[in-house]
């Protein structure tokens, strides 16, 4: 069996979105330290393992208050539809378990890097619809999307049935899509544009370029600012897909681009530049004694004099804002070094000079 069927369930919130997607992602540091992340969380639910990583203690603490729990909890778990309209179709769900009183089957994901503005409901929807011919149909069902970037929690309480039917309805969308059956819309632009493989060619992304180009001055420019925000948005992630692409073919082709002429001419010629080095501070203590009362040599070449003046130095709060630390790095360093230690101490410990602050708020589209 491969490892992800061609109808499975990780595909569902992009095609809820729009059902022409194709996934065209590659696997790189953020998918590899993604998948890390889960197999703590594992080891953490099953017993037996301490993650120093705060996102999956955070996810794994919320699992246990709801119940998720050895021996219930089932983690990793490949689930297969044996028959029905879903017959062939498996998945992996990262956490599932029951509980009593009311009894529920409660299915949970952890994203990882998700900050919590992404509909990932869908594909648990299609874990929840791949266990309906396990237990009755009516059955109700906890969904719980754990965000693990903005620690934000989506939950849906619903059925096996109704996660039946849903799942059913969109993958009838995807098959006449896939199909080139006319059934609703056209592609739309949508937050998985930008790992779709048909951006290059896809309708939606298509036209926005052809309303920059053409229309500029006259359509674009009579666009409400929301409206031009669309058109970007499409441009934006074409343009990123596209350089993606370039930087690839230029790293296989030694760190160069070209396009040439049915010479042979060297036309356009992109290379792989590395930018210059940021310096790095010898000695913070050191920094931190200095420039409470600074002093400095006032060179006068022509004289050949120098004198030491002072002048004015930077209070404790001042270099404090001007310096990062990150509690995981220091976590992490922590706990490299005392490997005897309780990392639960340890964190707790880190705890004692961080004070909690609110993110940035980020820009959107909702509607």
């Amino acid at each position: 069996m491969s490892k992800h069927h061609e109808l499975s369930p990780s595909k569902y919130p992009a095609w809820a979105v729009c059902p022409y997607f194709e996934n065209g992602y590659r696997d790189n540091a953020d998918a590899s330290k993604g998948t890390r992340l889960h197999e703590e969380l594992r080891g953490m639910l099953e017993g037996g393992y301490e993650s120093a990583e705060p996102a999956v203690r955070w996810a794994a603490d919320i699992v246990q208050s709801l119940g998720g729990v050895p021996p219930y909890v089932r983690c990793e778990e490949r689930l297969l539809a044996i028959g029905g309209q879903l017959k062939g179709i498996f998945g992996t769900a990262d956490v599932i378990w029951k509980t009593d009183n009311p009894t529920m089957i409660h299915v949970a994901d952890f994203k990882s890097f998700s900050d919590g503005t992404t509909d990932y409901m869908p594909q648990l929807r299609g874990y929840a619809a791949l266990i309906c011919h396990e237990e009755k149909p009516s059955l109700p069902v906890k969904l719980h999307v754990l965000h693990g970037g903005g620690r934000v929690v989506t939950e849906e309480q619903t059925t096996l049935e109704d996660c039946f039917q849903k799942t059913v309805m969109l993958l009838d969308r995807r098959v006449a899509a896939i199909k080139g059956k006319v059934f609703e819309a056209n592609p739309r632009l949508n937050h998985w544009c930008k790992f779709c493989a048909k951006i290059k060619e896809c309708s939606a992304t298509n036209n926005a370029l052809q309303v920059v180009a053409d229309n500029a001055p006259d359509k674009f420019g009579r666009m409400s600012l929301c409206q031009k925000l669309v058109v970007l948005d499409a441009v934006d992630k074409l343009s990123k897909s596209l350089r993606e692409e370039a930087k690839r073919l230029a790293n296989d082709n030694g760190g160069v681009l070209e396009h040439r002429d049915a010479d042979g001419n060297v036309l356009i010629r992109y290379e792989m530049k590395p930018f210059a080095d940021t310096p790095k501070v010898r000695d913070l203590c050191e920094v931190a004694a200095a420039v409470k009362e600074p002093v400095y040599l006032k060179i006068n070449e022509k004289k050949q004099t120098a004198t030491e003046l002072k002048w004015n130095g930077l209070e404790r709060s001042e270099l404090l804002a001007m310096c990062s630390l990150s509690k995981s790095a220091l976590t992490n360093a922590l706990v490299g070094k005392n490997p005897d230690a309780s990392k639960a101490d340890i964190k707790r410990y880190v705890d004692g000079f961080f004070e909690k602050t609110e993110g940035a708020p980020h820009f959107v589209r909702t509607i």
